[in-house]
């Protein structure tokens, strides 16, 4: 794909990469103010990019290196900021603007845009593009449209709903007289002081006895506050080590109580088997027919017990446990390991999580991890399975719900001889499987990776990447792959160490498409791309 370019404001933006740097390249046609660029080359301005400046004819290409840093939009896209980190980027951009000043820069030629303002994933520092020359936009307009956008983004994000916080920012970003100044002291304050209960700031109001009286009120709401979850959490301990205490107590009490039982019903036993004996002589004597007698003397003694026992299990100290009959699978004798949903195997055939299929077309997770992977077992452990789930799992079959469960299927030695599928499969159907990345173990990788997401990211920032390489020669987000109609592209997101295809290095920024076999290289990780 070739180099793409965007007009903004009279400006023409692309990207261009070199042995070990990308750039975003700014082409401008009109005069560049020389003492901005000057100031830009030899000071180093926090949170600004230092642009280098090639002139060819009457154009100037300003060159920004943002290797290692994705723009604030391809982020946003992915994830969206917590409250801290949303005003931090805003005071770390409004006082930017501020400090730009004493550098005889005009906040005019920012680019407050979130395609062209850059952060580091890890720390979400920002880095602004400044271009030295007098563009066409207005300047605190445009940081105000920004600003505006970026919170329309978050309204509905976790904490953006506490007190005034969204209002307080809406009223100086919509404000005719809107000052940076300001703005910026906004954030430092929603940032690192308390938030009022009442009233608005001596700086909002300039009523500093107000203004005293409401900090003043603060406090003294915060310690009622603080004291009384003090007390409450001191309850609930108090409340946690009692019923501990008497749950010990009750389960100590009733094991007592059940063996001391256990032990007179065994006592009673042999005390009536006692008085039987000693009574032979006696029972000798007692009709003409020995048989009959003992029958007798037997069957009332069964009854005695039968009494006892009946007393003693309704008054609750012994408990009988009901074993449950096992289901009958009609798997000619076979028993079903676990019950599994195909979409839920991961295509490599490991480290799939055993789920049993419940009634309405929902799963239980029971047990371990297990491997199921062309009929064999690789760790598969036994689970028994309810008569419920069971009958659950056939009435979506039998509904049209249950076409993707399997059932994995053990011989009577416990052995798994293969699997199940309530699925009718088409015949002829050429379907391809996922796109898998296919390690070749050449170059410090030998995991293999399924792209299994149209939108997929490589990586070895966690918790930012879909999946994590744990190799410092990798970016943070060094890759994107994106599936389209079928074709698989992939974008270098501003690497050091570049994303390779066929050993030919590709540009940041730009999709490039991939096809069966062909050599990838993510900076020293090789991977060949398979389907299945």
């Amino acid at each position: 794909m070739g180099n793409v370019q965007v007009q903004y404001n009279g400006l023409l933006l692309s990207y261009e990469t070199e042995a070990a740097a990308s750039f975003l390249v700014v082409q401008w046609d009109g005069k560049v103010t020389d003492y901005q660029l000057r100031m830009l080359e030899r000071n180093s301005i926090k949170h600004i990019i230092p642009p280098e400046i090639v002139r060819k004819e009457d154009v100037a290409s300003f060159y920004y290196n943002i290797t290692s840093k994705i723009s604030l939009s391809f982020y946003l896209k992915r994830q969206k900021l917590n409250r801290e980190d949303f005003l931090r980027l805003l005071l770390h951009i409004s006082s930017s603007v501020i400090d730009s000043s004493g550098y005889l820069l005009n906040p005019k030629s920012f680019i407050f845009n979130s395609d062209y303002i850059y952060i580091n994933p890890e720390t979400l520092e920002p880095a602004l593009v400044y271009i030295p020359a007098t563009i066409d936009q207005k300047g605190c307009m445009m940081l105000q449209s920004f600003v505006s956008e970026l919170l329309m983004m978050h309204i509905q994000a976790e904490g953006f709903d506490k007190g005034n916080f969204v209002q307080r920012i809406l009223s100086v970003v919509k404000s005719d007289t809107f000052n940076i100044k300001a703005f910026a002291g906004l954030m430092n304050e929603l940032m690192y002081l308390p938030e009022q209960s009442c009233g608005q700031t001596q700086r909002e109001t300039g009523e500093a006895k107000k203004e005293e009286t409401c900090n003043n009120n603060y406090i003294k709401v915060k310690k009622e506050e603080i004291k009384k979850e003090k007390v409450n959490k001191e309850n609930r301990t108090n409340k946690a080590k009692s019923n501990a205490k008497s749950s010990a107590d009750g389960g100590t009490g009733a094991g007592t109580k059940s063996y001391l039982v256990t032990i007179l019903v065994i006592a009673l036993q042999f005390a009536m088997g006692s008085i039987v004996y000693m009574s032979r002589d006696f029972l000798d004597k007692v009709g003409e027919n020995k048989t009959v007698t003992y029958t007798a003397v037997l069957m009332i003694v069964l009854a005695v017990d039968l009494l006892i026992f009946k007393r003693i299990y309704d008054a609750k100290l012994l408990k009988v446990k009901r074993i449950e009959p096992k289901p009958d699978t009609g798997m000619h004798g076979k028993k079903p390991v676990a019950y599994v949903n195909e979409a839920n195997i991961v295509r490599s055939g490991h480290d799939i999580a055993s789920l049993v299929a419940g009634k309405g077309g929902r799963g239980a997770k029971i047990g371990s991890e297990a491997a199921v992977s062309g009929g064999e077992d690789e760790g598969m452990s036994e689970l028994n399975v309810d008569n419920t789930l069971w009958r659950g799992a056939m009435d979506d079959v039998n509904r049209g719900m249950g076409e993707n469960i399997v059932a994995a299927v053990a011989n009577e030695d416990g052995s798994v001889s293969g699997r199940v599928s309530f699925k009718t499969e088409l015949l002829g159907k050429d379907a391809k499987g996922p796109l898998t990345l296919k390690s070749t173990g050449k170059h410090g990788s030998d995991e293999d990776i399924v792209l299994d997401k149209d939108d997929f990211v490589i990586g070895r920032l966690a918790g930012h990447v879909d999946h994590v390489i744990n190799n410092n020669a990798v970016g943070k987000l060094h890759a994107q792959f994106i599936c389209k109609n079928g074709v698989c592209f992939v974008k270098d997101l501003n690497s050091m160490n570049g994303t390779f295809i066929n050993n030919t290095r590709i540009d940041s920024n730009k999709e490039f498409e991939l096809g069966d076999n062909d050599r990838l290289r993510l900076a020293n990780c090789e991977f060949i791309l398979v389907h299945g």
